[in-house]
């Protein structure tokens, strides 16, 4: 899981999954946007 923040307030969250534990370079990722 990352975090984007812009002058220290969270805007984006990016989530990478795989099949196993570690993630590789296949692994998918989602990214989120955060909206106040």
């Amino acid at each position: 899981m990352g975090c984007w923040l812009i002058a220290s307030k969270a805007v984006g969250m990016g989530i990478r999954e795989d099949a196993g534990l570690i993630t590789g370079t296949e692994a998918n990722f989602v990214p989120h946007l955060i909206l106040d």
